[in-house]
């Protein structure tokens, strides 16, 4: 079994049992995002931002959560792995790309190759929320949900690999980093 089919169980249980919901729109209130804006949301979960922006299209690994997406109706869903988006989703642009409660999901040596994958998408800015904590929640055998708990520095020099930091938002109460970016190479 691969990581995504691994990753597609582990969510797809947790979701099934009443996994909850993230807080993406801390990112669209950090970054006063209107709502206008065609949007990418990676690793989707309950979709929340499909009710903020109309231009909406979820992309997630659970096959649980996919399928429930698509039962509200809102927006376009994907199932995909964060670590292969696929040809489609490459060739659409969007203005934003989101990555809210993600990226500390992604075992530390898948890292780089999902912030290559994103940075493969044409949008016009990206933006992540990074949680540099450890998980309230556990996996069925009482193990992490983030594998990868850094300080906002380390993911900072991470992201800057593939982004160019625009803005930067730091909640320290909770451990919290939020960043917009644009792909190395695209203009503002």
């Amino acid at each position: 079994m691969g990581w995504a089919d691994s990753a597609d169980e582990l969510y797809s249980g947790l979701y099934r049992a009443g996994y909850p919901m993230g807080a993406p729109g801390r990112i669209v209130n950090a970054f006063g995002y209107s709502g206008e804006e065609s949007v990418c949301d990676l690793g989707c979960g309950h979709a929340q931002l499909s009710f903020i922006f109309p231009a909406y299209v979820g992309v997630d690994v659970s096959t649980t959560i996919i399928e429930r997406n698509e039962m509200i109706g809102r927006g376009r869903y994907c199932r995909r792995s964060l670590d292969d988006l696929g040809p489609l989703l490459k060739q659409e642009e969007f203005d934003l790309a989101i990555c809210c409660d993600v990226m500390e999901h992604i075992p530390e040596w898948k890292v780089p190759v999902v912030l290559r994958e994103i940075s493969k998408l044409s949008a016009k800015r990206f933006a992540f929320g990074i949680s540099c904590r450890d998980s309230e929640y556990r996996d069925k055998d009482g193990g992490t949900l983030h594998p990868t708990v850094w300080e906002p520095d380390k993911w900072r020099r991470a992201v800057g690999v593939y982004f160019e930091t625009i803005r930067e938002e730091e909640n320290v109460e909770d451990d919290f980093l939020m960043l917009e970016a644009i792909g190395k190479g695209n203009e503002t």
